[in-house]
Protein backbone atom coordinates (compact mmCIF):
# COMPACT_ATOMS: atom_id res chain seq x y z
CA UNK A 1 0.00 0.00 0.00
CA UNK A 2 2.53 2.13 0.78
CA UNK A 3 4.37 1.72 -2.71
CA UNK A 4 1.44 2.22 -4.26
CA UNK A 5 0.31 5.30 -2.54
CA UNK A 6 3.62 6.86 -3.07
CA UNK A 7 3.57 6.56 -6.71
CA UNK A 8 0.02 7.77 -7.24
CA UNK A 9 1.52 10.98 -4.98
CA UNK A 10 4.33 11.06 -7.51
CA UNK A 11 1.67 11.20 -10.35
CA UNK A 12 0.30 13.89 -8.98
CA UNK A 13 2.99 16.14 -8.32
CA UNK A 14 4.96 16.17 -11.55
CA UNK A 15 1.96 17.73 -13.57
CA UNK A 16 1.94 20.02 -10.65
CA UNK A 17 5.68 21.02 -10.98
CA UNK A 18 5.05 21.00 -14.56
CA UNK A 19 2.39 23.38 -14.40
CA UNK A 20 3.49 25.71 -11.49
CA UNK A 21 4.69 28.86 -13.48
CA UNK A 22 1.44 28.81 -15.74
CA UNK A 23 -0.83 28.46 -12.53
CA UNK A 24 1.26 31.22 -10.51
CA UNK A 25 0.87 33.39 -13.85
CA UNK A 26 -2.77 32.44 -13.79
CA UNK A 27 -3.73 33.52 -9.93
CA UNK A 28 -1.18 36.61 -10.60
CA UNK A 29 0.85 35.43 -7.81
CA UNK A 30 4.83 36.75 -7.80
CA UNK A 31 7.05 34.09 -6.13
CA UNK A 32 8.09 36.20 -3.32
CA UNK A 33 4.52 36.34 -2.03
CA UNK A 34 3.90 32.88 -2.93
CA UNK A 35 7.20 31.71 -1.00
CA UNK A 36 6.06 33.53 1.75
CA UNK A 37 2.79 31.87 1.89
CA UNK A 38 4.27 28.45 1.61
CA UNK A 39 6.50 29.20 4.44
CA UNK A 40 3.64 30.50 6.60
CA UNK A 41 1.76 27.18 5.63
CA UNK A 42 4.47 24.82 6.51
CA UNK A 43 5.44 26.85 9.73
CA UNK A 44 1.73 26.39 11.36
CA UNK A 45 1.62 22.43 9.60
CA UNK A 46 5.19 21.76 11.46
CA UNK A 47 3.58 23.41 14.35
CA UNK A 48 0.20 21.66 14.72
CA UNK A 49 1.59 18.05 13.89
CA UNK A 50 4.35 18.66 16.71
CA UNK A 51 1.61 19.41 18.81
CA UNK A 52 -1.60 17.08 18.09
CA UNK A 53 -1.28 13.56 17.33
CA UNK A 54 -1.96 12.38 13.68
CA UNK A 55 -5.43 11.33 12.82
CA UNK A 56 -5.99 7.76 13.00
CA UNK A 57 -5.92 5.73 9.86
CA UNK A 58 -9.68 5.07 9.43
CA UNK A 59 -12.14 5.97 7.45
CA UNK A 60 -10.24 3.77 4.93
CA UNK A 61 -11.26 2.93 1.48
CA UNK A 62 -11.67 -1.35 1.02
CA UNK A 63 -8.99 -3.21 -0.21
CA UNK A 64 -6.16 -1.81 -2.88
CA UNK A 65 -7.94 1.73 -3.09
CA UNK A 66 -6.44 2.42 0.80
CA UNK A 67 -3.55 2.93 -0.82
CA UNK A 68 -5.16 6.08 -1.92
CA UNK A 69 -7.63 6.88 0.94
CA UNK A 70 -5.26 7.15 3.37
CA UNK A 71 -2.25 6.91 1.95
CA UNK A 72 -1.62 8.84 -0.29
CA UNK A 73 -4.29 11.28 0.81
CA UNK A 74 -4.02 12.62 3.17
CA UNK A 75 -1.17 11.45 4.78
CA UNK A 76 1.13 11.86 1.42
CA UNK A 77 -0.29 14.63 -0.71
CA UNK A 78 -0.86 17.43 1.33
CA UNK A 79 -1.25 20.94 1.21
CA UNK A 80 2.17 22.09 2.54
CA UNK A 81 3.89 19.34 -0.19
CA UNK A 82 1.80 20.16 -2.89
CA UNK A 83 2.86 23.99 -2.55
CA UNK A 84 6.09 22.92 -1.81
CA UNK A 85 6.29 21.36 -5.32
CA UNK A 86 5.11 24.58 -6.97
CA UNK A 87 7.60 26.79 -5.27
CA UNK A 88 10.30 24.70 -5.97
CA UNK A 89 8.97 24.29 -9.60
CA UNK A 90 9.39 28.12 -10.01
CA UNK A 91 12.39 28.50 -8.44
CA UNK A 92 15.07 25.49 -9.07
CA UNK A 93 13.19 24.74 -12.58
CA UNK A 94 10.84 21.75 -13.45
CA UNK A 95 13.79 18.78 -13.63
CA UNK A 96 15.20 19.17 -10.43
CA UNK A 97 12.26 19.76 -8.74
CA UNK A 98 10.75 15.90 -10.56
CA UNK A 99 14.03 14.77 -9.54
CA UNK A 100 14.18 15.53 -6.12
CA UNK A 101 10.36 14.41 -5.19
CA UNK A 102 10.85 11.17 -7.12
CA UNK A 103 13.98 10.68 -4.81
CA UNK A 104 11.71 11.93 -1.92
CA UNK A 105 8.47 9.31 -2.98
CA UNK A 106 11.09 6.61 -3.27
CA UNK A 107 11.91 7.05 0.22
CA UNK A 108 8.25 7.09 1.73
CA UNK A 109 8.01 2.88 1.46
CA UNK A 110 10.73 2.72 2.95
CA UNK A 111 10.38 4.71 5.81
CA UNK A 112 6.58 3.48 6.56
CA UNK A 113 8.34 -0.08 6.32
CA UNK A 114 10.60 1.02 9.12
CA UNK A 115 8.86 3.30 11.03
CA UNK A 116 5.15 3.18 10.28
CA UNK A 117 4.41 -0.23 12.44
CA UNK A 118 3.23 -0.24 16.42
CA UNK A 119 5.74 -3.04 16.61
CA UNK A 120 8.27 -2.73 14.36
CA UNK A 121 12.28 -2.81 13.97
CA UNK A 122 12.75 0.52 15.30
CA UNK A 123 11.94 1.74 19.03
CA UNK A 124 8.79 4.05 18.99
CA UNK A 125 11.34 6.37 21.23
CA UNK A 126 13.39 6.53 18.16
CA UNK A 127 10.22 6.75 15.96
CA UNK A 128 9.13 9.88 18.35
CA UNK A 129 12.02 11.16 18.14
CA UNK A 130 12.48 11.42 14.27
CA UNK A 131 8.88 12.70 14.33
CA UNK A 132 9.98 15.72 16.50
CA UNK A 133 13.03 16.35 14.33
CA UNK A 134 10.91 16.07 11.23
CA UNK A 135 8.38 18.68 12.62
CA UNK A 136 11.47 21.13 13.78
CA UNK A 137 12.78 20.78 9.99
CA UNK A 138 9.69 21.65 8.54
CA UNK A 139 8.98 24.77 11.12
CA UNK A 140 12.93 26.01 10.17
CA UNK A 141 12.31 25.49 6.01
CA UNK A 142 8.80 27.27 6.33
CA UNK A 143 10.62 30.15 8.52
CA UNK A 144 13.34 29.59 5.42
CA UNK A 145 11.09 30.39 3.11
CA UNK A 146 8.95 32.60 4.89
CA UNK A 147 12.17 35.06 4.99
CA UNK A 148 13.45 34.34 1.38
CA UNK A 149 10.07 35.76 0.59
CA UNK A 150 10.30 38.92 2.22
CA UNK A 151 13.63 39.37 1.45
CA UNK A 152 12.74 39.50 -2.49
CA UNK A 153 9.55 41.84 -1.79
Amino acid sequence: MAIEGSVLTGVVLVPVALLAGPLLDLLDISAPTARIAVGLLLVVSGIVTFGWPPPGPEPALPGRKAALVPVAFPTLLTPGLTLLVVIASVDLGIVVTVAVTALAVATLPLTALLLGRKTGPVPYRVRWGLALLCCGLLVLAGFGLLFDGVFDV
